[in-house]
């Protein structure tokens, strides 16, 4: 899964030419064309100051204006009649004012037919077009300010087709969505389809799935991996502010994934049969998990992409478990297989001795170390916090703790806040050295002596990636039965950790 960290937008207090310096705001409104891989017709409004507008500047390298590449017939006004005039800044997509104005409106259409070639860099990066179904990247759609905040958008789709988004919904006026930011809204994905989408609510979070071509096919087993799973995460975050998500799944040539702030896509060339949905079940149990546990990092994200791929696999993994969706023998199956990959890139002189915290500066070489070796740090936390606690409490506390400080406004997080976040919850500062030598540093992970104590002998054949969880000690089975199926009735502290 890949993710795009983002810094904030620092505003300026001092005033230019008498123009405001508070931060605009805009409203939109996206028309699709009867045929929706033809083009989307946009009007916007900004309450200034403008200086600039511009689109995403990602996503769209292959072009020397990237996401301008498919702009067409752009004209800007006072919103009186005067046309006002937009100079391009070469190799970008971004255009400047003569001078700052308080009032801008822009009127443009933006060329669809992309969502009908395949994506360099996969159609979930950009969109796709299948079944009378649109996919679309929400970047293609937006010129903007980039620190236009209190955003309106008002989606306008054929007859007969809904435009599905994350966005929330003002709720005295449903036909229109609130986006806090320009950072926002060109950070997500939406659907235009006939079709309703999987659906999923709990307290406070909204769940939508949209199934894209032939995956339409599969809709009753993906639900049931939708209706198993987001219960057990939204009842792990509680929120106080209401929450949407969007998840959209089409065929393509290969498997692939991408994250956005408050969406995602994946793509997938088999089947969501009954019998493989220990995979694609995991995929999609990991993908949602990413509603939360993103965007991790701290000043230095890519060290903390053991934290946001490696912990999002473990509780994918065990969320099926408890769902009834994968038995004992499959998860633990996954489990050993986890925990032998983590071994090989311990001891192989093909990673050169890296460590699983840095692990994420080179994704692709470390991947195991990324996916396999946070898997493995997550795996040894749960277990060590509850004995720690004697039950009271495992990594979900830890992971609440977490999530309580990004809140509305997040906040970063990287190591530290993750490191104290722990003693927190276990109300010991003994926790250093973990994360020291087994996080920071190469020493392994007491892995055999967890296995054990959950009726297990863990037996690793560390030079090729083997491992095997074989009947144990008799008497621990029971530690593995309540880790399995957990009590309902246990108290949670929730937010008493917001680190």
């Amino acid at each position: 899964m890949r993710f795009h960290f983002w810094a904030p937008i620092i505003l300026s207090a001092v005033g230019q030419a008498g123009v405001a310096t508070a931060a605009p705001s805009g409203d939109y409104a996206v028309s699709f064309s009867e045929q929706l891989y033809g083009e989307a017709r946009v009007e916007a409004r900004f309450e200034g100051p403008v200086r600039s507008v511009s689109m995403a500047g990602w996503g769209a390298s292959q072009f020397p204006r990237g996401w301008g590449q498919f702009v067409r017939n752009l004209r800007a006004s006072n919103c009186a009649g005067t046309a006002v005039e937009l100079a391009e800044v070469a190799d970008k997509a971004e255009w400047t004012l003569a001078r700052p104005v308080n009032r801008l409106c822009l009127s443009y259409r933006v060329d669809l037919s992309f969502t009908r070639s395949p994506w360099p860099f996969g159609a979930e990066q950009a969109g796709a077009f299948a079944d009378n179904t649109l996919y679309l990247v929400s970047k293609a759609l937006f010129i903007g300010p980039e620190d236009a905040e209190a955003i309106r958008v008002r989606f306008n789709a054929p007859g007969g087709y809904s435009a599905i988004s994350p966005f929330p919904i003002d709720t005295r006026n449903p036909g229109r969505h609130l986006v806090p930011t320009t950072m926002v809204l060109r950070q997500s994905s939406l659907v235009v389809s006939a079709r309703p989408p999987i659906r999923a609510s709990s307290a406070n979070f909204d769940f939508l799935l949209v199934l894209v071509g032939d995956k339409a096919r599969d809709r009753a087993e993906v639900e049931r991996v939708v209706h198993g799973v987001v219960p057990i995460y939204a009842g792990m975050f509680p929120s106080a502010v209401r929450r949407r998500y969007l998840m959209t799944i089409m065929s393509a040539a290969s498997p692939d994934a991408e994250a956005f702030l408050d969406s995602a896509a994946l793509t997938d060339p088999l089947p969501f049969s009954p019998a493989a949905l220990p995979a694609w079940g995991n995929e999609i149990a990991h993908e949602i998990f990413h509603a939360w546990n993103a965007g991790f990092g701290g000043t230095d994200p890519e060290t903390s992409q053991w934290f946001s791929e490696g912990v999002t696999e473990y509780f994918a993994n065990r969320s099926l478990l408890r769902a009834g969706l994968v038995t004992p023998e499959q998860f633990w199956s996954k489990a050993a297989s986890e925990i032998g990959f983590y071994r090989l890139f311990l001891y192989s002189p093909a990673f050169d001795g890296m460590s699983v915290h840095q692990a994420g500066t080179n994704k692709g070489k470390y991947r195991l170390g990324v996916y396999n070796g946070g898997w493995a740090v997550a795996f040894a936390l749960d277990r060590l916090i509850h004995e720690h606690t004697n039950g009271a409490s495992d990594l979900d506390d830890v992971m609440i703790a977490l999530q309580a400080r990004r809140g509305a406004n997040p906040r970063p997080i990287g190591l530290p806040e993750i490191v104290a976040a722990v003693k927190c919850v276990t109300g010991d500062n003994v926790w250093d050295d973990f994360f020291n030598r087994h996080v920071i540093g190469v020493e392994p992970l007491p892995l055999d002596t967890i296995a054990a104590r959950l009726g297990f002998e863990l037996r690793v054949s560390a030079h090729d990636g083997r491992a095997w969880l074989l009947p144990g000690a008799s008497g621990a089975e029971a530690n593995r039965r309540a880790f399995e199926h957990p009590s309902s009735a246990r108290a949670r502290m929730r937010t008493n950790c917001a680190v």
